[in-house]
């Protein structure tokens, strides 16, 4: 009997033993949990919420604590805030996986001095994370250095790759002419550029702006009447009646009265409709009526002014300054688009699976 007792009692230790790890196993592989498997490579929740932290740093950065609460209608595409982060998360993630891997094929390796400097970072990093954070996925110090070590090498391999490629002068200016504001100074010379032409201005409107900002067609009856009010004002105008008199009495723009409806132009920047009723007129005349998405248009040329040789020294000064940073943010873009094209390539070889369910219940909070 003794010996049944005995062994009865050990028999209810070790089930109690049984059940006590059954639940702390649980509990770790929880933490433990795989999200994503990269050619064989298991990242588990603890790194990737380390993507999270990053992602969540540089929103907020730029939009402020605040920028979780933006409607999602408001932000990019009508998704919310928090999945577009988790998006970039997981691009970024998948992106410095590929260009490790690809490391040693190229020769790529960092150096000591790099990597001691990275851990430190990576241990600075580590003792900054909220610890309930640490706590719930179970971040250490050494995933936090792996990880770091992970961007520091993919960023080497990414810069190997755009150091290497040079584009060709034809695509830099091809890049540079998408900018419409150079393509436009392109066009002329300085002189013409810097020309500017006295005018005074009448204007029916025909849309405005909303709460929003946006341009607003008016009804069809108020763009009618708009068309009649400008072309009374052309009549007189032909007929000599004096110019500042229609102003006062026509035009509709807002900042009349302070510039008594007079601006200097350059005409060479105007849209298409403004330019073809003003570059061949002549001091003292009389535009045809111009049609924008504003409204109408009437001008009264009142004095050509040209530019002085101080004026156009300093414009073209100012310009090749412009240009030069124009170029440098075009290769840019072209080196990006050269790696992105390699990238691509590498991705597509890449088996990637993605526990959906698992991710799906990740958070950046």
């Amino acid at each position: 009997m003794k010996a049944q007792k005995h062994w009865t009692k050990w028999i209810v230790v070790l089930i109690i033993m049984m059940i006590f790890t059954s639940c702390t196993g649980s509990k770790s592989n929880q933490k433990g949990q795989i999200i994503v498997a990269i050619d064989g490579e298991k990242i588990i929740a603890a790194e990737v919420m380390i993507y999270f932290l990053q992602v969540k740093e540089d929103f907020e950065k730029v939009g402020g604590t605040e920028v979780w609460e933006i409607p999602k209608e408001d932000f990019t595409g009508g998704i919310p805030p928090e999945q577009v982060a988790k998006n970039q998360a997981y691009d970024n993630l998948i992106k410095n996986k590929i260009l490790d891997k690809k490391a040693s094929s190229l020769g790529i390796s960092l150096k000591d001095s790099v990597i001691e400097e990275t851990k430190q970072i990576a241990t600075d990093y580590f003792n900054k994370i909220p610890k309930e954070i640490v706590v719930k996925y179970s971040i250490t110090n050494q995933i936090v250095e792996d990880t770091f070590l992970d961007f520091r090498l993919a960023k080497e391999v990414s810069d190997s790759i755009n150091s290497k490629y040079v584009p060709k002068e034809e695509q830099i200016v091809e890049v540079m002419l998408l900018d419409e504001d150079y393509k436009r100074l392109k066009e002329y010379d300085t002189k013409e550029i810097l020309t500017l032409s006295i005018v005074q201005h009448v204007l029916t409107n025909t849309a405005e702006l909303n709460t929003n900002d946006e341009l607003v067609p008016l009804s069809e009856e108020a763009q009618k009447k708009a068309y009649n009010k400008i072309q009374e004002a052309y009549k007189l105008a032909q007929s000599g009646d004096d110019f500042n008199s229609i102003i006062n009495q026509y035009s509709e723009e807002i900042e009349k009265d302070s510039y008594n409806g007079e601006y200097k132009l350059s005409i060479v920047l105007l849209s298409d409709e403004l330019k073809a009723v003003l570059e061949d007129l002549k001091v003292g005349q009389v535009s045809e009526v111009a049609k924008t998405e504003y409204g109408y248009h009437m001008f009264k040329l009142i004095a050509i002014e040209p530019p002085s040789d101080q004026e156009i020294s300093s414009y073209e000064a100012e310009f090749k300054v412009w240009e030069e940073t124009l170029k440098e943010e075009s290769i840019k873009t072209l080196k990006q688009q050269a790696f992105n094209e390699i990238y691509e390539e590498w991705k597509k070889e890449t088996l990637i699976n993605l526990e959906n369910e698992l991710w799906e219940k990740m958070s950046l909070f």
